[in-house]
């Protein structure tokens, strides 16, 4: 996981387990989308990227989170681990 001017992200397989685990810790749900495009593909550094994230935040409005599933390219979490 990277930290990131006080925005956390994690990059994951399954959102939905993901996203329980932390709504029972309290979290909230800001919002859920799918981005993919020449815009994506150039801010994560590789081609045909398309990723689902969810947008999570503390009942205080003092962290934020970002839960990122890559549905291509496939080979994306080993590089984003390496």
């Amino acid at each position: 996981m990277a930290v990131d001017a006080g925005v956390s992200k994690a990059t994951l397989y399954n959102n939905p387990a993901a996203k329980e685990f932390f709504l029972d810790f309290g979290l909230e749900v800001q919002g859920e989308w799918e981005s993919e495009g020449e815009w994506m593909d150039q801010v994560v550094g590789l081609n045909d990227v398309k990723v689902a994230c969810v947008g999570l935040r503390t009942p205080d409005g003092q962290a934020w989170i970002e839960l990122i599933k890559f549905y291509t390219p496939s080979d994306a979490l080993n590089f984003m681990v390496e």
